[in-house]
């Protein structure tokens, strides 16, 4: 981060890291969800296990389930 804040290295990364996803959901009390397919899920669930307060969820194929989706992780918080 520079002095006003601005990450420096932006430019020079895909990605954020796990610890920069879990600051700023910390810092701005975000709730993070991963809707992915069911083959997947054993992947997200392990990144999700890293950022604090998220979940992995099975998405449903037409994603006719995502409202619902939201909806519980709203209750949960």
């Amino acid at each position: 981060m520079d002095k006003k804040g601005h990450y420096i290295y932006a430019p020079y990364e895909d990605y954020p890291s796990v610890s920069q996803l879990n600051a700023m959901a910390l810092e701005k009390n975000a709730i993070v969800i991963f809707a992915v397919t069911e083959d997947q899920k054993h992947i997200y669930e392990k990144l999700a296990a890293k950022i604090e307060g998220a979940d992995t969820v099975v998405l449903s194929p037409d994603a006719s389930n995502v409202v619902e989706i939201i909806k519980k992780s709203i209750e949960v918080s």
